[in-house]
């Protein structure tokens, strides 16, 4: 997937990605939902009864890339009806079953259509922004 680019070295931005925004209406619920969804450790901070205006940004370190949970402007929130980014996944079927047990909303494929071949898995956060899961390779 990935290929070798020629980069101008004389060129002042970097070539990758630091942070990818992902609008969210409810602070408390969007950082709990998505550090189960990638298996981190839950934040003390961010218990379902504390309100969730008191934090307008929320990091969560991935790699090299951070995704920022951002509820700045919630009012105006509407979900993008497209894939917003993709998690990789070396085991699509682990990590549907995963989806399952969260019971996150997938939108594809159906339990019974997924198999070891396949190469995606397409899910709605709390908000409904869509997300990918790919298999690599």
């Amino acid at each position: 997937m990935s290929e070798q680019v020629q980069v101008d070295k004389s060129c002042p931005i970097d070539s990758k990605i630091g942070a990818v925004f992902v609008p969210v209406t409810n602070m408390n619920y969007s950082v709990n939902w998505y550090k189960k969804l990638l298996g981190h450790p839950l934040d003390p901070k961010f218990a379902d009864h504390e309100k969730s205006e008191e934090r307008t940004v929320y990091s969560i370190h991935l790699g090299e890339t951070t995704l920022l949970l951002d509820s700045m402007n919630r009012d105006e929130l509407k979900a993008s009806p497209n894939h917003l980014f993709f998690f990789s996944t070396k085991d699509i079927l682990k990590s549907f079953q995963h989806l399952v047990e969260l019971q996150i909303e997938i939108v594809n494929p159906k339990e019974n259509e997924i198999t070891k071949d396949s190469r995606v898995i397409v899910i709605k956060d709390p908000d409904g922004n869509r997300i990918m899961i790919h298999r690599e390779g």
